[in-house]
């Protein structure tokens, strides 16, 4: 998920103050253990809490909502947040998958592969790393999604890191001293002309700036 909304670290000297405001919440690092169906049923879920089906150009494909009586910045006419927190927005990354906006909630996600071209077993049990508030059920991502109970939750966590998340990123910072933005492309929403359409214009919803690569 992602760690902030709307957070931009500029180029330059990074402080510690710089990674409350990147990653504000107190977690640690979890390794679970997943079939892949349970996999497929998390990303179902989390899905279903991110996009809408869409039907017709008057349709959202994201799950907003409009904000009302809120303060507007020059030059916007409407304000929308996500329906559901933002840090509850999940992806994956070590698999290659696809989300159709075009089929409803629970029917979403095909999982093609592994990252590294190996085949995605739906049987087979993975190690996930998630952090700690997502791997003791917050969001409903495990519980609601891939339907384990509290009891079962506690049995699938195999390790847990020592330290809380933001002082492993600023460890590796100081080790590392450089930060290159790397993205991710292992997934995409489909259509891809439909989502290019409803990306463009619900950018600006969300951030009252038009969209730019």
């Amino acid at each position: 998920a992602p760690l902030s909304f709307d957070v931009t670290l500029k180029e330059g000297k990074l402080f510690v103050r710089d990674m409350f405001n990147l990653y504000k919440y107190e977690n640690f690092l979890y390794t679970l253990e997943l079939t892949g169906e349970e996999i497929q049923k998390y990303l179902e879920y989390s899905y279903s809490r991110w996009f809408n089906t869409v039907y017709n150009d008057d349709d959202l494909m994201l799950n907003l909502r409009e904000v009302k009586n809120e303060k507007r910045e020059e030059g916007r006419t409407k304000k929308y947040q996500f329906a559901s927190p933002y840090y509850n927005l999940d992806y994956a990354v070590g698999i290659d998958y696809l989300v159709d906006i075009t089929r409803k909630a629970g029917e979403r996600v095909t999982i093609e592969s592994m990252s590294n071209g190996n085949k995605f077993d739906p049987e087979k049990k993975y190690l996930v790393v998630l952090n700690s508030y997502r791997g003791n059920g917050g969001g409903g991502h495990l519980t609601f999604g891939s339907g384990l109970t509290k009891d079962e939750l506690k049995k699938r966590i195999k390790t847990s890191s020592d330290f809380d998340f933001r002082k492993n990123i600023i460890d590796w910072i100081e080790k590392n001293k450089v930060i290159k933005s790397v993205g991710f492309n292992n997934w995409k929403v489909v259509p891809a002309n439909l989502f290019e359409k409803y990306r463009n214009r619900e950018f600006e919803l969300l951030f009252g700036v038009p969209f730019h690569n």
